[in-house]
């Protein structure tokens, strides 16, 4: 029942990341230069895999935040999951959706990594921004997206609730992806 607002809140945290970081870099830049912000960089990422690997485990029953009643919940998930159909990898790839879900997720990055890669360069050579408000504005979209997954995790429970799961999804893909493509074009 948490994991779609567990998804949405982990989807917003990539975006609002990659929204924050060009900010970051600029300070580091103008601060210690190039190089040295690339090495801060490498170490926070160093740092935060050290602490992922000390503090993150596959198995609920290893974590001591976990409470006996949700451990329960989660086991009980487990094995009806497991009590499922498996679907070979070929059988995926005859399904329609299964297609639709990769050219969704293609035309996604696309559209993600022309934010991150080319729009800090356009704002700054063709609209002669400044490095600062180049930063600023390439991270709007990113910070956008971030708060529209969080809207998403919260209202997909009670979308499901209404119509299927699979409608609701598809129902907010379409909602979401429409009103980028809309926004991109004005």
């Amino acid at each position: 029942e948490e994991r779609p607002f567990a998804e949405g809140l982990k989807a917003a945290m990539a975006r609002f990341g990659a929204a924050v970081a060009p900010s970051f870099l600029v300070l580091l830049y103008v601060w210690i230069g190039w190089r040295q912000s690339f090495a801060v960089f490498g170490a926070v990422g160093l740092v935060w895999a050290y602490i992922f690997f000390r503090r993150f485990r596959d198995r609920p029953e290893e974590h001591p935040e976990v409470s006996q009643s949700e451990l329960a919940e989660i086991l009980k998930s487990r094995a009806r999951l497991s009590a499922g159909n498996h679907t070979a990898h070929g059988a995926v790839l005859k399904h329609r959706s299964a297609w639709a879900l990769c050219i969704q997720w293609f035309c996604h990055f696309y559209g993600f990594y022309f934010y991150v890669t080319w729009l800090p360069t356009y704002l700054e050579q063709a609209r002669g921004l400044n490095l600062r408000n180049t930063s600023l504005l390439a991270g709007m979209p990113l910070l956008l997206a971030g708060c529209g997954c969080l809207v998403s995790g919260w209202i997909l429970p009670s979308l499901s609730r209404r119509w299927s799961v699979g409608t609701a999804r598809r129902l907010l893909a379409y909602v979401s992806y429409c009103g980028a493509a809309g926004l991109v074009f004005v």
